[in-house]
């Protein structure tokens, strides 16, 4: 699954203005305009990914799915509130028979669509159908450079051979395919086997470090990292991590003001990683939840700044963090308590970035 800040990433070195987009990103977050929103279709979901973030139950969730038209009601309010980015997943997306009428509703309505799908289901039919509706890009994962690792990870035996046949599939069809690798214990020798094999099938390669704590159904990040040290060694030439300090002051995160996410049933949450309900999108529109009338939870996380974070002043790696609040509170239980999973990735950008300007290995 491809994290928040690297979609925002892969989003500003596409257009070119990386500056100029970030500023247009942190003026809308002022004024709590929510410039990117993130659907999830579904939970449902083929695989059964070991450090997959949504809860086994909610996988098959009793309440049912929003349909179509109300999908449509939705877009139509997102887009009234200026959203520019529409990020729509899962799950998996094409467990839906109707993904298509969603991503045709969200076309019309002029957003930049991002599709995140693990590309086992996908077929020359459905990449036809895709291709006409020309999404900003498609997402997918692969968790190593052979089936063994891959599908170790999946534990769908054949989803590698699925995922990369996909790949290949969008990218002849002209589509641009982002495809991101999560290191993990399992795959950390694998990184530049993972690049080679994705710059071979004409794609964009992303690598992440940094796991999302579970809600509840697969393993931890504690159980599938990779030690500090073994990450290190592999990251300190990979030129796909990128570990440049902050010039400025520590970003606030645009969850709740820049950012939203709507789940499948139609709750509102501040972004993907947080689990903080606002209110159904069922019961109450968005404008009054988000604009209107906010509900106290929503006031407090606008409120917050870097001044309430606690233990992060005085951090010699504060210039290398970014700082996840829906992390905190998945991990911690408090929006405002250090995340560790942000810590340690905080750690290991500065570590990278010391030894690199330094000239010496680790």
């Amino acid at each position: 699954m491809m994290d928040d800040r690297t979609h925002h990433t892969v989003i500003q070195e596409w257009d070119g203005e990386a500056p100029l987009l970030h500023e247009v990103m942190r003026r809308a977050g002022e004024r709590h305009i929510p410039w990117q929103a993130a659907i999830e279709v579904t939970y449902r979901c083929n695989l059964a990914c070991r450090h997959c973030y949504v809860d086994d139950g909610l996988k098959g969730t009793e309440r049912p799915e929003l349909s179509v038209a109300e999908w449509q009601r939705i877009l139509d309010a997102l887009a009234a509130s200026g959203t520019l980015h529409l990020l729509i997943t899962g799950g998996e997306p094409l467990v839906r028979a109707d993904l298509l009428d969603i991503l045709e509703a969200a076309t019309e309505r002029g957003f930049f669509v991002a599709l995140l799908t693990n590309g086992t289901l996908v077929s020359p039919e459905w990449v036809a159908q895709l291709r006409a509706l020309r999404p900003h890009f498609v997402g997918t994962s692969v968790y190593g450079a052979s089936a063994e690792s891959h599908d170790r990870i999946t534990q769908r035996p054949g989803s590698f051979r699925r995922t990369v046949d996909a790949i290949r599939s969008l990218v002849n069809a002209g589509l641009t395919v982002v495809v991101q690798a999560t290191l993990m214990a399992d795959n950390v020798g694998e990184i530049a086997a993972m690049r080679a094999l994705v710059a071979d099938l004409g794609a964009t390669f992303s690598l992440g470090f940094s796991l999302v704590p579970t809600k509840g159904c697969g393993l931890g990040p504690q159980a599938l990292e990779a030690p500090v040290g073994e990450m290190l060694e592999h990251l300190w030439a990979e030129p796909a991590v990128l570990v440049e300090p902050h010039q400025a002051e520590p970003r606030v995160c645009q969850a709740g003001r820049g950012i939203c996410s709507v789940s499948p049933n139609g709750d509102l949450y501040p972004c993907l990683l947080m689990p903080l309900r606002l209110g159904s999108l069922r019961e109450r529109s968005f404008d009054e939840i988000w604009w209107q009338q906010p509900p106290k939870a929503l006031v407090h996380l606008r409120s917050l700044t870097p001044a309430d974070w606690v233990a992060c002043e005085g951090c010699p790696d504060a210039a290398f963090c970014f700082r996840c609040p829906g992390a905190a509170l998945g991990e911690t239980g408090s929006l405002t308590e250090r995340p560790p999973s942000s810590c340690r990735a905080a750690a290991i950008r500065a570590r990278l970035y010391h030894t690199r300007k330094g000239g010496s290995r680790l």
